[in-house]
């Protein structure tokens, strides 16, 4: 049996855009974080906390490597984000996926901004 852990719309206040100017100020991003482990979490089972994956220190992770250097693109970020998760729970079974959405765009007409999803 398959499960999930979502962290839906962590917001973030990050160096991000194509241009030095735009990169020079924080704006805000929101990340969806999912974590699907193929055969269950076992403490599903034990209800223990060492048998799952700490949601706060997956949001540690997230805001540590997205605040390290400014990003030019989402794609950019979501790949160091995945990296990282990737490095730190080194959890066999496990499948990252984000989605990033940049609410804040400087294109006439994109009120809502955009977003990127990225799976392994």
């Amino acid at each position: 049996m398959a499960s999930r852990i979502e962290i839906p719309e962590f917001r973030l206040e990050l160096r991000i855009g194509c241009s030095e100017d735009e990169r020079s100020r924080y704006q805000p991003v929101e990340i969806t974080i999912r974590v699907e482990k193929r055969d269950g979490f076992k403490a599903t089972l034990t209800d223990d906390l060492n048998d799952t994956i700490d949601v706060n220190a997956i949001c540690s992770v997230v805001r540590n490597t997205a605040s390290e250097k400014p990003f030019a693109t989402v794609e950019g970020l979501s790949g160091s984000l995945i990296r990282a998760l990737k490095q730190h729970f080194d959890v066999p079974g496990v499948r990252w996926e984000l989605s990033i959405s940049k609410i804040a765009v400087p294109i006439p007409g994109l009120q809502r901004g955009y977003r990127y999803v990225e799976s392994e």
